[in-house]
């Protein structure tokens, strides 16, 4: 054999491939159906992702808690409500223990469940459901509907009811303050039959949209107050007048118009600078009567100040909560 022919006709061994199992039948198929197939199952999640919210939705409606309450800051410039209470104190006075007070014994066992549910407050609750007898009637609803109350409402039974040096608000036109009736700048102020920090929801109202809408600092809640009795917008035995917020805002520079009570007019009465008042039954910001400002709407719902709470301003309220206890709304906008 030539050189160049050295391999002509040799059998070269070639390395064996891997012996592999043998596919099954449709292999091909499977692997081009496999994305379709992912895809159909995502779709399947998200029906059923849909299905539950629906489902979720209705019975949240049902309860009346549709829309999702969401955590918002209500401002603290300017409020004031440092009371000093110091149980040990109180029980060596000598007020301690006299009696004299009309609220219902029955309501002690409230007092102690709304401790077991508000820690914060458990010794000051409990403490108001052993003496309940040295309570008003006044006190007792008042803090089982506001717990965060306690404090001013065990100084309006035992003293000292000094009211502290009342300021002039920190505003700024075309805000809304956010102020509470029980402010210890006034709240032992007289009102009506009772003291502001039971009484003046309604001038406490008129008051945080008055100053938010003029910028008139000098509308403070006191102020309000003293011009609701002059006038005779305060009724014996009722309570605050309706017509405070429709004669009486005319007189301080603002504007006022019935709204109607649907989501949807209420939604555009915030608009443009406007501000609600409402007027509320029974719920969960009254156990009779009461007025809250609502100044905002968005995701979530409204916004609302509540004069007798920080904690019920500090969350958004869906209408299907509100609309079951508003009694009435107004529209406020400058003159």
């Amino acid at each position: 054999m030539s050189g160049t022919n050295s391999y002509a006709g040799r059998h070269v061994a070639r390395p064996q491939r891997r012996a592999t199992a043998p596919r099954p039948q449709g292999y091909a198929q499977s692997r081009t159906q496999r994305k379709p197939k992912r895809k159909h199952n995502a779709m399947r999640v998200v029906l059923i992702l849909a299905i539950v919210i629906v489902a979720a939705v209705i019975v949240l409606k049902q309860l009346g808690l549709t829309g999702p309450a969401l955590k918002v800051t209500a401002p603290t410039e300017n409020l004031a409500t440092d009371f000093h209470v110091d149980l040990d104190e109180i029980r060596s006075s000598e007020r301690f223990g006299k009696g004299g007070g009309d609220a219902d014994p029955a309501d002690a066992e409230k007092l102690r469940s709304l401790a077991r549910k508000y820690t914060a407050y458990s010794l000051k609750l409990e403490f108001i459901a052993e003496n309940i007898g040295d309570f008003s009637n006044n006190g007792v609803k008042s803090v089982l509907t506001s717990p965060e109350k306690v404090d001013f409402v065990i100084r309006a039974a035992y003293g000292p009811r000094e009211n502290s040096a009342a300021t002039a608000l920190s505003v700024k036109k075309g805000r809304i303050p956010f102020l509470l009736q029980y402010d210890s700048r006034w709240t032992f102020r007289n009102y009506g039959s009772s003291y502001m920090g039971y009484t003046a929801c309604g001038p406490t109202c008129l008051s945080m949209v008055a100053a938010g809408l003029t910028g008139k600092a000098d509308y403070t809640p006191d102020n309000i107050a003293d011009f609701a009795e002059k006038n005779g917008y305060y009724i014996d035995g009722t309570g605050t007048s309706w017509s405070l917020f429709t004669d009486g805002a005319a007189k301080l520079g603002i504007s006022c118009e019935s709204v109607g009570l649907s989501e949807r007019a209420m939604k555009k009465a915030l608009k443009n600078g406007g501000v609600l008042i409402a007027s509320m039954t029974k719920g969960d910001f009254t156990s009779a009567g009461h007025f809250i400002v609502i100044y905002k709407s968005g995701f979530g719902g409204f916004r609302v100040y509540d004069p007798s709470s920080v904690e019920r301003s500090s969350h958004t309220w869906s209408f299907d909560r509100l609309k079951p206890q508003i009694a009435q709304l107004w529209r406020f906008t400058e003159a």
